[in-house]
């Protein structure tokens, strides 16, 4: 029962307009909770979702105010990096989006040891990246708060509705600049 909630959770990625946690691709965000606007671009932190997986610690959603939510980020609580409940949560979880249809594309390397995680505090693990039928992308990862404490880190995105918010911020900055231009 268990593995089917999960893959119900993650398998609802397989289209634009469905997000996981039982969100919608180019939703607005105000209906998760109390938003943050920047210029164009909308954030949300919560924990409070339609469908919520079991160890989510908390959500952070993004888009943009014309195309809705693009970007959903899943925070798991803290562990010691070296833990074996962090690793065995990680590995569940990468069977569960594998399980839910997404299909491996590639690693990057990490940073714990290096001096960015050592001096600066700037830690994560490998990250393993996939992506859906349709083209929508997940990467996971531990994420460091410092070298000796992380959290898995969940990141999906829509990757259509990123590479709209691409195109409308460079026509924002052409536009910008010309204005500017013709000032002088």
């Amino acid at each position: 029962m268990k593995k089917i909630i999960f893959m119900f959770i993650f398998y609802s990625t397989s289209s634009l307009a469905s997000a996981p946690f039982g969100l919608e691709w180019g939703a607005d965000l105000s209906e998760y909770g109390v938003i943050n606007v920047n210029g164009q671009t909308v954030t949300l932190f919560t924990n409070k979702l339609p469908i919520v997986h079991p160890r989510a610690e908390n959500y952070f959603l993004k888009g943009r105010t014309e195309l809705g939510l693009s970007l959903i980020r899943m925070s798991s609580n803290l562990y010691d990096v070296q833990s074996k409940e962090l690793e065995m949560i990680h590995n569940e979880i990468k069977e569960e989006l594998i399980q839910s249809g997404y299909r491996f594309t590639r690693t990057e390397s990490g940073t714990f040891g290096t001096y960015q995680c050592i001096l600066q505090s700037n830690c994560y693990g490998n990250s393993w990246h996939a992506e859906s039928k349709q083209g929508n992308t997940v990467k996971l990862l531990t994420q460091g708060k410092n070298r000796k404490e992380g959290y898995i880190l969940v990141e999906f995105s829509a990757t259509e509705l990123l590479e709209k918010e691409n195109q409308l911020e460079l026509q924002a900055f052409k536009t910008k600049n010309t204005s500017i231009v013709a000032a002088f």
